[in-house]
């Protein structure tokens, strides 16, 4: 996903129309790998639980996707965190 992409999305979404989004240099690979993945998700009882990264590791084999160890690891602390918020915000709408 491009940046214009990423700039499209946000725009669109009423929480992030009045805030500035920055990406560290160094978090840049490892953020577009998870929004590229973001249908790789392993759902239970309807909810995201966690990146299925058989399959995210898969889809990386088949794009010959270039990364390293540490954007792995940030990809997998990305889902986790996203997974936390989700599971706050389902717990706070019951």
């Amino acid at each position: 996903m491009a940046q214009s992409q990423i700039n499209a999305l946000l725009e669109d979404d009423e929480e992030f129309q009045d805030r500035e989004l920055e990406l560290l240099p160094e978090n840049i690979t490892a953020f577009y790998w998870f929004l590229d993945v973001d249908d790789l998700w392993i759902y239970t009882q309807g909810i995201r639980v966690a990146l299925d990264v058989s399959a995210v590791l898969a889809d990386a084999t088949a794009s010959e996707r270039k990364y390293t160890k540490q954007d792995y690891q940030k990809l997998r602390i990305l889902s986790r965190h996203v997974v936390s918020i989700l599971s706050e915000r389902a717990s706070e709408q019951k």
